[in-house]
């Protein structure tokens, strides 16, 4: 539900065209949320951040508003909010 909220906020209230994320691409559930939401992948950062003393890959995702509005805020609104229009 965070997801949704601050992705609708950038979007809706802020009037921002493009949310972009980059993801460790060890992080499968980041990943799945992020494409959840609608995000799709635009680029592959290897060995870009380093954690823990091991230099982690980086998926750069982004989500456009007008796909956002026309597909993704009814998809996910509908399955997180029971009474969604």
């Amino acid at each position: 539900m965070l997801g949704f909220c601050g992705v609708d906020y950038a979007f809706e209230v802020l009037g921002l065209r493009k949310v972009v994320a980059q993801v460790i691409s060890s992080n499968a559930k980041g990943l799945a949320l992020h494409r959840k939401l609608g995000f799709i992948q635009e680029g592959y950062l290897s060995q870009h951040c380093l954690k823990d003393g091991v230099y982690q890959d980086m998926v750069v995702l982004a989500l456009f508003t007008d796909y956002w509005r026309s597909t993704q805020r009814a998809e996910v609104g509908s399955l997180l909010f029971s009474d969604w229009n």
